[in-house]
């Protein structure tokens, strides 16, 4: 196992099980940005070349939080369409691979798992939420005037429903662990005390099927759900912002076509909206400082 990681530590408790501590460097929270989906990569690349693909844990090293998010200030960073459109494929195709694996794998929701962090979450197979007071859960992206740019349109609604998931995306609501256990969005909930206990019996048969991850596939939504888009769309009718359209417009994409399809639809929207300097005023006052 690499040991030259500056964003995550690995533990190794069995042959079948590698525990991944997400610890971003010079952070006191996590994010993401490019060297930490990189580091990522090459965990998956080692854990597809064992003759059997051991179960991923991720969980956070950090008192503050699983994932709050993308690193805002890579984000301000981004000067043109490419170079965001770079950035967001780079995340895109990180969780894709992690979607991908042939394994299992599980995200510990412990404290804060917001926009990037819950799409980082949504992209492993199973979800354990920890159940305090600090673990919330959302996507706020719309309420700083931007979108989810790593899948959140495309995962979410696959796991909570379309009236759920577009309250979510549209108004920015967060979720307790509670919430997101009966929402389906957790497959098990625990307290912090219990969470090695859970983990142990939390394989694949052991969770209930009914709480299973839907897989994101690369092929248009069913006629159900495209009906039920169409009946969701038609009791909605209100003035949305900028940002709110943007999601709509990925969320549908994604619904009519493909995931791929609305994957690209994140990033080509996406730049419209960070260069609005209401939104910039927004990023520059959240933007999480080097610690």
């Amino acid at each position: 196992m690499n040991q030259l990681w500056r964003h995550l530590r690995t533990e190794e408790q069995s042959p079948d099980r590698i525990t991944v501590w997400l610890d971003v460097s010079n952070r006191s929270v996590n994010v993401l940005f490019d060297e930490v989906f990189d580091e990522v990569l090459e965990l998956l690349c080692y854990a597809k070349q064992r003759s059997k693909p051991p179960t991923i844990v991720f969980r956070t090293a950090k008192l503050k939080g699983f994932i709050v998010g993308a690193d805002l200030r890579r984000i301000l960073a981004c000067e043109s369409d490419s170079q965001i459109q770079a950035f967001l494929k780079h995340g895109q195709d990180t969780l894709n691979e992690l979607a991908s694996y042939v394994g299992d794998s599980i995200a510990v929701l412990d404290g804060a798992c917001l926009g990037g962090g819950l799409e980082f979450a949504m992209a492993c197979k199973h979800r354990l939420v920890v159940d305090k007071s600090e673990t919330r859960i959302g996507m706020p992206e719309a309420s700083i005037g931007l979108m989810p740019g790593w899948g959140g349109t495309q995962r979410l609604i696959k796991l909570v429903g379309i009236d759920q998931g577009m309250r979510m995306l549209l108004d920015s609501s967060v979720l307790d662990a509670r919430q997101a256990f009966e929402l389906g969005l957790a497959d098990a909930i625990c307290d912090l005390d219990s969470v090695e206990e859970v983990l142990r019996g939390l394989t694949v048969g052991a969770i209930d099927g009914t709480r299973s991850r839907l897989r994101c596939k690369n092929e248009p939504a069913s006629l159900d759900v495209q009906s039920e888009w169409k009946r969701w769309l038609s009791n909605h009718t209100m003035s949305y912002s900028p940002s709110q359209q943007a999601i709509l417009k990925a969320v549908e994409v994604g619904i009519g076509r493909s995931l791929e399809s609305g994957l690209r639809a994140e990033r080509e929207l996406f730049f419209a909206l960070l260069s609005e300097p209401k939104t910039r005023q927004n990023l520059h006052k959240f933007a999480t400082p080097k610690s």
